[in-house]
């Protein structure tokens, strides 16, 4: 089903393609190719990586000078230096940290020792 989102999601009228990069969502290839058919239409990229397993997401996103890498609990040494050098800013999630009662906190002393931009956000509930 991924193959589907990757011809189409990239032509439409987005401002910009986030990727899930990780083993229940895209793999490295699949998020490769999206961020390949992005560039195509000169969009820029977002990758929710790290959450789960370490899969190289986030350096990937780097590679295509991503706005942002979000989640990053497994974020290694080499995603950190990634992202200081490119200025991709870290979008941490607590609350989701919290809700899937994950026991990996990201690394926060080594974002800001190595000056990469930090931002904290929450997940919502719909309103209705």
């Amino acid at each position: 089903m991924s193959h589907y989102f990757i011809g189409t999601i990239c032509g439409t009228s987005a401002d910009a393609v986030d990727v899930f990069c990780e083993g229940i969502g895209f793999t490295i290839d699949e998020t490769r190719r999206v961020f390949d058919a992005a560039a195509t239409y000169n969009l820029p990229v977002k990758a929710h990586a790290e959450q789960l397993s370490n899969l190289g997401g986030t350096r990937l996103a780097c590679e295509y000078g991503a706005l942002s890498a979000d989640q990053l609990e497994y974020l290694d040494k080499a995603g950190v230096k990634a992202m200081a050098e490119t200025g991709t800013t870290a979008v941490l999630l607590p609350g989701a940290f919290y809700f899937l009662r994950e026991t990996q906190l990201p690394p926060v002393a080594a974002l800001r020792s190595n000056n990469v931009p930090v931002s904290y956000t929450h997940l919502r509930a719909h309103e209705t």
